[in-house]
């Protein structure tokens, strides 16, 4: 541990570390270079979700318009968009504004914008103001345009027959369970009290919704596929008379 603030101070400039040897360290750069992708990523993960329910919405409301509105040029076109008012909404800001920091502990697996700002020298109130800003554009919203077409897709469903209406839904399972549980621990992050910030609460949060839930998308996703089943079905097949 550093003797001094001065000392602490001047460390910050090359590396964060901490204390013990067996601790890592990562450099000033890279830390916060880890924080742009990690705000372009999750960022557009929200953004890529609503268009997702978006695209539910259409298949299931307007089936007949689906080939021309969901064609691959507006897909690209929208997947383009996603990411760019991501860095225009996310990253951008924190490019322009960076944070000058005093200390090089931090208290977190990784550097996130959350944990990094405990680190400035002033008055977090203004950083926090503006996290909660870009929150309520990246998060909130998206999530209550998803409610909205889910909301309209239930509506549609309703009227079909219990044979077309359990196929619609199982259409959309996957991506409610996704959307449940990666907007639940970032907003349980991004929308918590201050006091939560850079506890080990906020740690295992975020380590959940960074790598933990991307992790299990494809799993989700795989699993409410017919060929996928059927193959699961064959393998436990043959597994069950060895096993017994």
């Amino acid at each position: 541990m550093h003797s001094s603030d001065s000392e602490r101070t001047r460390s910050v400039g090359n590396r964060f570390l901490d204390p013990g040897a067996n601790r890592r360290s990562i450099s000033y750069m890279a830390c916060t270079l880890q924080i742009y992708v990690i705000l372009l990523v999750e960022g557009s993960e929200c953004q890529l979700l609503t268009v997702m329910a978006y695209d539910r919405y259409v298949a299931i409301c307007q089936p007949l318009h689906y080939p021309v509105l969901m064609r691959w040029g507006n897909c690209y076109k929208l997947v383009a968009l996603v990411f760019i008012l991501t860095f225009m909404l996310c990253t951008l800001p924190a490019m322009v504004n960076p944070i000058t920091i005093c200390y090089n502990r931090m208290n977190h697996f990784m550097c996130e914008i959350l944990a990094f700002i405990k680190l400035s020298c002033k008055s977090i109130s203004s950083s926090e103001l503006q996290i909660f800003s870009v929150s309520f554009i990246t998060l909130l919203l998206p999530l209550v345009l998803i409610l909205l077409s889910y909301s309209a897709i239930i509506s549609s469903v309703l009227k079909l027959r219990s044979v077309g209406r359990s196929k619609a839904f199982s259409t959309c399972t996957s991506h409610l369970l996704v959307v449940a549980l990666y907007f639940g621990t970032v907003m349980l992050m991004y929308f918590g009290p201050s006091s939560m910030y850079s506890t080990n609460q906020e740690k295992y949060s975020s380590i959940f919704y960074v790598i933990v839930s991307p992790m299990l998308n494809p799993l989700i996703y795989t699993l409410n596929n017919r060929e996928v089943k059927d193959t699961i079905k064959k393998i436990l097949t043959v597994l069950k008379p060895s096993i017994s």
